[in-house]
């Protein structure tokens, strides 16, 4: 039972700055396993909220939540995230935080401990949005570099990459899938599955593409 009593004490909170770990007991553990092993993040680096990234993960959260999951929409624009500062404090000791204290705090531990995740971006300047680089520069904190090998915290979650793009497929969205798939990789997640969607330079098109919105609904009934 190591394993749940070390998660019990992520969604609690304690047992990472020299606070001690909270006894392993029976309704704690369902608490945990109630609140995350059958939850869902939906990351959101969109600054619209009715956006088409937007709205493909509003689809996805309808058939997550008909399936009984718990489903949580994260819009990384709404949030106050500072960059990294590359300082290297969340490598020099057993943390699974950050040296800033902002609302990554929260998400680290809500990251720790959901069954899948599904990373949404538009396509801006051939890359992701500033707000999902900055939400992906901070999980350096989740990776434990030892020399030149690395533990990933975070790893074995299922996760859905979706990308939206003005342009067509050599327009950005080539180089943005490669860059998303290495941070897929690097973070240790299954990926099962990703929605590569050109041609959305207007904010909701995506709405008139009943073949996309499909597509997003089988995807997700693999998380």
């Amino acid at each position: 039972m190591l394993c749940q009593e070390q998660n019990v004490n992520k969604y609690l909170g304690v047992g990472d700055r020299g606070q001690a770990p909270v006894p392993f007991t029976v309704p704690k553990l369902l608490v945990w396993y109630n609140t995350f092993m059958n939850s869902i993040l939906l990351i959101n680096g969109s600054p619209r909220k009715q956006g088409n990234t937007s709205i493909l993960l509003g689809e996805a959260k309808k058939v997550l939540a008909r399936k009984g999951l718990k489903v949580k929409t994260i819009h990384l624009d709404s949030l106050r995230i500072k960059p990294c500062r590359g300082c290297n404090w969340c490598q020099k000791r057993d943390s699974r935080h950050c040296v800033q204290e902002d609302k990554m705090t929260e998400l680290y531990r809500e990251l720790l401990d959901c069954r899948g995740l599904v990373l949404g971006s538009p396509v801006y300047w051939d890359g992701v949005t500033a707000q999902m680089k900055i939400f992906i520069d901070r999980l350096f904190a989740m990776m434990k570099w030892k020399g030149e090998s690395y533990k990933s915290l975070i790893s074995g979650k299922r996760a859905i990459l979706v990308l939206v793009a003005g342009g067509g497929i050599k327009d950005g969205l080539t180089d943005t899938r490669k860059m998303m798939r290495t941070v897929i990789k690097w973070c240790g997640f299954k990926r099962v599955g990703e929605l590569i969607v050109p041609f959305m330079y207007k904010a909701g098109s995506v709405k008139e593409k009943p073949d996309v919105i499909q597509k997003i609904r089988l995807l997700a009934e693999k998380l």
